[in-house]
């Protein structure tokens, strides 16, 4: 299937999703942060062939929709503009199911989720099984990509220099670990995740939440490494963010 064709699809769905669930149980979410930074990676910077501390990052906007039913399975899309080459934005559709064991010791959240990009990046989908203890405190989870289109990618921020790349494919694996604890209107958590691709990598991130009084939304202050992958993907990457969700 042509990746125009993909689109249209995974657009419709997103249509569908956004007009259905506008109901009771539905949460909108909206939020700005300095950097957009997903498993380690800045999704806010414009050239492939410098490191994470030599390109200028920009900030990004997001907006997401999730309805999340009675019986435990949830919908939901989720948009953020990004910054890479021939591509501003990035449209993900999931859903899943999400319960607890009898005894509520244990969660458990398993799902599929499809990242999806209107210009030349790779569109590609995973699954994804995660669980918690203690509370929330301990979580880990694995994902895993069940199909992924061939990636283009530009050595520069011009999409006519066009070069393959085959870090995308199927049965590239990410798996975490995330330890987190709060403190009245505070929070701090610590999530170690690996990579498992054409570049392998293990990245750090370590945040520090505030929730501002009056429901007035959360500041997160976060710190991203990387190491063990190449020379383009290796540094440390700090930002901030503010998120405010609405119930409906």
């Amino acid at each position: 299937m042509n990746k125009a064709l993909k689109n249209l699809i995974y657009f419709s769905i997103l249509g569908c999703t956004f007009s259905s669930v506008l109901h009771a149980g539905t949460n909108l979410n909206i939020g700005i942060t300095s950097d957009y930074v997903w498993r380690g990676n800045s999704q806010t910077k414009a050239n492939l062939t410098e490191t994470p501390d030599q390109v200028k990052h920009s900030p990004a906007i997001s907006l997401g929709l999730e309805h999340e039913a009675d019986n435990g399975f949830y919908i939901g899309a989720w948009t953020s503009s990004i910054r890479n080459p021939g591509d501003d934005i990035e449209i993900d559709i999931y859903g899943g199911y999400s319960d607890k064991t009898p005894n509520d010791k244990i969660g458990y959240d398993i799902g599929l989720i499809t990242y999806q990009f209107p210009g030349i990046a790779t569109d590609f989908t995973e699954v994804y099984a995660n669980a918690s203890f203690l509370n929330d405190m301990i979580e880990i989870g694995v994902a895993s990509t069940i199909d992924a289109d061939k990636r283009v990618v530009t050595t520069v921020f011009d999409p006519s220099l066009i070069s393959d790349d085959t870090r995308s494919k199927e049965g590239d694996t990410y798996s975490h670990i995330k330890i987190s604890s709060e403190i009245k209107a505070f929070s701090l958590s610590t999530t170690i995740g690996s990579t498992n691709a054409q570049d392998d990598y293990i990245n750090t991130k370590t945040a520090l939440g505030y929730n501002i009084p009056d429901n007035n939304g959360t500041l997160t202050l976060a710190y991203d490494v990387i190491t063990g992958g190449n020379s383009t993907i290796n540094g440390t990457i700090l930002s901030l963010s503010w998120d405010k969700s609405f119930a409906f």
